[in-house]
């Protein structure tokens, strides 16, 4: 009996040996450097596989019945080579490679350019790179085919706004697009904020939002154009949609760790043309004037039509003291004021990848000093980005941002009828004799102790240093940006994800003018804290089937739920009574005190469908359905849906052209976009009256009447155009026709 089983076991032994084939090989990335983790499995056989070791070779037994090995590695396109031998060599291509006229849409769905029915640009990250900007939206500048990039100021820190195909509204900020970073919204809001008080017209522009994505931490930026291509964003995509994509880790034998250094010098690119022939003062145009006909000099004129310069003139300048000073031109009195401004980027990112994991930590630390003394912008970025395969079916991957913002003195912009915020308007309108290296300007403090400053006109300016120093423009910003994203990969054709995110950041502003300020002598402060934060979960279940070469199906549909909140608090002090003592509680009394509180809450719930069909002689069709329900509107009509359809034909898929076209494709594309309101427009509130009763504040009704019965408005466009790239794909021309009604 115990002969028996030995001979059975060895029967077993032998059959298993010869049932089993073994592969060798090396993996290598398109360089031919090895790589280190690639995963290798058998197609159809559950639990047969390996990994590379650290030189790329692999060793694995196989089943005779095997026909196919799967390779696959983070970052890189996977791989199903037949088995044709004992030894398989394979070169995997990194993800990058493919991106080429593969861009990212909306809701981060990767496809091809040339079958898309509407406009789109894609950008990578190293092409922004070359400029070296803080602000994304500056390092787009050039890059876009019909944006218009301006930056507001010379200023630190200052705001850029972005405009696709022109304006459609004169209200501001109502032109910008949509920001999706990582595939969550990101605010955008620029924070110009206008002075509460004697001027309205000195606004401080203290930038906007976007600047908090670091642009080393940008993999690909992706402009969707017109309201067929971002309509499954909804209304807030109407002027389109930047899709940004940050830097994940990629493959690597170990730690990789990037730094870099880059300083930026900034001057005026030109400034105004100064007449040098008359100082401060008039003509005397009275005729009545015993000095009728002649030019006089006075403290309290801006304009320089005063006496002659440069010849030989002795006149007491009070500012300058009691003695007569040479009455003598400064021709370069504002470029000498202005200093060369300094930014610099520290920028440290340490990449990591293996076969199922990888990721990617970063720190910037900016920093710029301004033109202007005394004018400086900070920022400091975190973010971590790290994916994981937890099987050939599941990964699950995350980002993290964070980024805190500090301006401890930015100038104001507006010109305003006082100029009391923007020194460089102040500058500008000084006498032509007035020579800002002068110390008696630096030294601004006529009469500390009584709040008097000392300045070449006491009638209109604040002396700048003291405006510098003195009259601060302060805003801190912190922001985190988070997701965590889960991918399925439920069969070959089948797939899904969902995702959970937020956006958030706190922001205070706090604007001050000094005890003795020209237009406000006893002081008064105007600080500002406001939250914003907009958390969005949603999910994707996509088909996709190719029934041959030419012919494919994709199918999507998904979900979104957005929070959006906001907290606003303003508090507005006068009359202080303590000279550089900013608080509430150093002033002359309550009255001097004025507060303000908003809140804000919306809602909105979405579904949409996507289709996508491809069929021969080059023809793609798409088409998009949403449908919102929204909390700002009435419950009656809080629902409302709206859709898009495109169609590319891409005439070189189709019949034959020229060798020197590469594509020439016609597209065609009709949309509807609906959207609702902003809070609180369906009932009229009450409102603090000024009027009081025995001294006791009332309430009466807001002269802003609200409307209970608001509809969803709609947009309607029409696009037609068509692209056309020669000589190795160069873009050639892009044309096309916008039609877009609102309703």
């Amino acid at each position: 009996m115990k002969k028996v089983f030995v001979l059975l076991a060895i029967i077993l032994c032998t059959t298993q040996i010869f049932a089993q084939t073994v592969i060798t090989g090396n993996v290598i990335d398109s360089d031919g450097e090895p790589l280190p983790g690639v995963n290798i499995l058998v197609k159809g056989v559950s639990g047969v596989g390996t990994i590379t070791n650290m030189d790329g070779f692999y060793t694995l037994e196989i089943p005779k019945e095997a026909t196919y090995l799967i390779f696959s590695f983070t970052g890189m396109k996977s791989k199903e080579i037949e088995i044709t031998g004992n030894v398989l060599n394979v070169t995997m291509e990194s993800q990058d490679q493919l991106v080429g006229d593969v861009v990212i849409t909306a809701l981060g769905i990767s496809k091809q350019t040339k079958k898309l029915g509407y406009a789109i640009d894609n950008v990578d990250g190293d092409a922004m790179l070359k400029s070296r900007q803080g602000n994304p939206i500056n390092a787009l500048n050039g890059r876009i085919a019909g944006a218009n990039i301006v930056n507001s100021s010379g200023d630190v820190g200052a705001s850029s706004s972005i405009v696709l195909r022109g304006y459609t509204s004169l209200a501001v900020g109502e032109n910008q697009p949509l920001f999706i970073v990582d595939g969550i919204p990101y605010d955008n809001t620029t924070s110009k904020v206008e002075r509460r008080g004697y001027d309205l017209g000195n606004s401080v522009d203290y930038g906007n939002a976007i600047s908090d994505i670091n642009p080393d931490d940008i993999e690909s930026v992706s402009v969707l154009k017109g309201a067929s291509a971002s309509a499954l964003y909804g209304s807030r995509a109407q002027n389109g949609v930047i899709l940004i994509t940050t830097k994940n880790g990629k493959a690597s034998k170990g730690l990789n760790i990037s730094y870099t250094y880059d300083i930026g010098m900034n001057t005026p690119l030109r400034l105004p043309d100064f007449q040098n022939e008359y100082g401060q003062g008039y003509l005397d145009d009275d005729p009545s004037s015993d000095t009728y006909g002649e030019y006089y000099y006075t403290m309290s004129a801006d304009e320089s039509w005063g006496p002659k310069l440069d010849v030989g003139l002795m006149i007491v300048q009070p500012w300058m003291g009691d003695e007569p000073q040479p009455w003598v031109s400064h021709p370069d009195n504002i470029k000498n004021f202005l200093k060369t401004g300094i930014s610099q980027n520290h920028n440290l990112s340490i990449q990591f990848g293996g076969d199922k994991t990888s990721g990617r930590i970063s720190y910037t630390g900016a920093r710029e000093t301004g033109m202007l003394e005394n004018t400086e912008h900070k920022k400091d970025n975190f973010a971590l980005n790290l994916s994981t395969s937890l099987n050939d079916k599941i990964s699950v991957s995350t980002n993290i941002k964070y980024s805190i913002t500090n301006t401890p003195n930015s100038n104001g912009t507006a010109y305003g009828g006082s100029g009391a915020r923007n020194v460089f308007n102040n500058a500008i309108w000084s006498g032509r004799q007035v020579d800002f290296s002068h110390p008696n300007l630096r030294n601004y403090w006529l009469d500390e102790g009584n709040r008097i400053q000392r300045n070449w006109n006491t009638s209109f300016w604040n002396n700048p240093y003291f405006q510098l120093y003195e009259n601060l423009n302060i805003m801190k910003r912190n922001r985190f940006n988070g997701l965590i994203k889960v991918d399925f990969q439920i069969t070959k054709e089948l797939s899904a994800f969902i995702r959970l995110g937020t956006d958030r950041y706190t922001r205070t502003k706090e604007e001050r003018f000094a005890m003795g300020s020209r237009y406000d002598e006893d002081g008064s402060m105007w600080k500002q804290t406001y939250l914003f934060q907009e958390s969005n979960a949603d999910f994707l279940i996509s088909y996709n089937k190719n029934f041959s070469e030419k012919i494919n199906f994709t199918a999507s549909v998904g979900g979104n739920l957005m929070d959006q909140a906001s907290n606003n608090k303003e508090v507005t002090t006068t009359a202080f009574v303590i000279p550089d003592l900013y608080s509430t509680a150093a002033t002359a009394g309550s009255d001097a005190q004025s507060f303000f509180t908003y809140d804000t809450k919306r809602q909105i719930r979405s579904l949409y469908g996507i289709l996508d069909i491809e069929v021969p002689f080059g023809i793609n069709l798409g088409f998009n359905y949403r449908q919102d329900w929204s909390s700002t509107l009435p419950v009656n009509n809080n629902s409302y849906g709206y859709f898009s359809t495109n169609l590319a034909w891409v005439a070189t898929d189709a019949i034959e052209l020229p060798s020197i076209v590469d594509l020439f494709k016609v597209r065609i594309n009709y949309s509807e976009v609906g959207a609702d309101t902003d809070p609180y427009q369906l009932i009229t509130p009450f409102v603090q009256s000024t009027t009081e009763i025995w001294t006791i504040p009332g309430y009466s009704l807001s002269t802003t009447l609200k409307n209970g019965n608001l509809k969803p408005m709609r947009t309607k466009s029409f696009e037609t155009g068509f692209d056309v790239k020669l000589l190795q794909k160069k873009n050639w021309a892009r044309i096309y026709l916008l039609y877009s009604k609102d309703n």
